[in-house]
């Protein structure tokens, strides 16, 4: 079975509405991209991501919960964000060109993920049209790369 007949399969269980997005999403998808989709099952209390770590992947949440969290000193925690299926993970430090993930993310239940490698990420958003492109990507990524704080 072929990379994308697999992703188009594996969207059969979702709501219709998050199949149709993403369906749509995907539908001119470089055959690379497809190739290098990893679909894993993440249990709870996994953790995405981690804050320091170098950006290697991008993750898409497609059922489940995950909360971002950052660490301040004194070893204090900070919850900012609950995030649910269909969310974009570690996308933010990819666009902005960061070398490490900013923020820890922990899932909250079982989770079922989609990772994509950032080179290969970044590549293929800034090929899609804006009116496709998650969060309207293309001009985010000029924004945030010609931001003066990073």
């Amino acid at each position: 079975m072929g990379a994308r007949q697999e992703f188009m399969d594996r969207l059969e269980h979702m709501p219709k509405e998050s199949r149709e997005y993403l369906k749509k999403m995907f539908l001119n998808c470089p055959d690379k991209v497809m190739e290098a989709m990893q679909f894993q099952e993440a249990l709870k209390g996994r953790h995405l991501i981690n804050a320091g770590d170098v950006c290697e992947s991008v993750y898409l949440l497609l059922r489940g919960r995950a909360k971002g969290s950052d660490l301040f000193m004194r070893g204090n925690t900070y919850s900012f964000r609950e995030y649910t299926g269909l969310a974009f993970l570690g996308d933010y430090e990819v666009l902005g060109d960061l070398e490490e993930y900013r923020i820890t993310i922990v899932t909250l239940t079982d989770c079922e993920i989609i990772s994509i490698p950032s080179t290969v990420y970044l590549e293929w958003i800034c090929s899609m049209p804006s009116s496709i492109a998650p969060r309207s990507i293309r001009r985010c990524v000029l924004a945030l790369r010609s931001a003066s704080f990073f």
